[in-house]
């Protein structure tokens, strides 16, 4: 797993990217990975490490000086690392390490970053200690007409579901219909983040998710559920796709 800070080092000199993915940095760096020792600085842990290597790969970078690599990584990091500003240049671009910025003690780093970070933590807390069912929006109590269910649901992906469930052989109908409903209840986590981070997300689920329903395609109908499970009703997938 990608972390960190993507280093090179051979025997003269050190270079890094601006992302956490080694093969993403040799691309930024116009550079043959495979002559360089490859390390990951950990900013959050002040450490630098080697990427593992099998003896093959040791074989093949013998030439490199791994005390010297090491040594000019270590002088790059002092470089170019040493303080919260030149650190936060660097996660402006890598997004992918923000997640770390979360912990207490990266307030004052995640706000040079991103203010949006200590923002997002301050709701994330508030969010964790509310009933998770204030952000269910399965609460239909009353089956909503097709045309309406239609609407909130592009042709192309009701097309793309039927093409799914509709040769599907009885035996199988279990797992599909497990897939379907397992993606819908997935989706309402996302659902919650949107709304307790007030994010300015759209998706064509999240239109449907206002209908407070969970539907599963299943042997030419459309079965539609609600409120603690509850079963609303059907429709003919004739009708559903005219």
């Amino acid at each position: 797993m990608c972390q960190g800070t993507a280093y090179f080092a051979n025997n003269k000199r050190a270079v890094f990217g601006n992302t956490n993915s080694h093969s993403d940095a040799e691309l930024q760096l116009k550079i043959d990975g495979d002559t360089y020792r490859k390390f990951e600085y950990l900013w959050w842990e002040k450490k630098i490490q080697q990427v593992h290597y099998d003896q093959v790969a040791k074989d093949i970078l013998a030439k490199i000086d791994e005390n010297k690599a090491q040594k000019l990584v270590e002088q790059s990091v002092k470089k170019n690392f040493n303080t919260d500003a030149k650190l936060a240049k660097w996660l402006k671009k890598v997004p992918d390490e923000w997640d770390k910025l979360f912990e207490p003690k990266f307030y004052s780093l995640a706000k040079k970053v991103n203010p949006l970070l200590n923002t997002f933590k301050e709701k994330m807390e508030k969010f964790k200690k509310q009933p998770i069912g204030k952000y269910n929006p399965y609460q239909a109590e009353k089956l909503p007409n097709l045309k309406t269910i239609k609407k909130a649901m592009p042709k192309k992906v009701g097309d793309q579901v039927w093409n799914q469930v509709g040769d599907k052989v009885w035996n199988q109908v279990r797992d599909q219909v497990w897939d379907q409903v397992g993606d819908q209840v997935r989706a309402v986590s996302y659902w919650g983040i949107k709304i307790a981070l007030s994010l300015p997300i759209k998706h064509w689920f999240f239109d449907w998710l206002k209908l407070g329903i969970i539907v599963v395609f299943v042997q030419g109908k459309v079965k539609v559920f609600g409120k603690k499970g509850k079963y609303l009703g059907e429709y003919d997938k004739k009708d559903f796709i005219k």
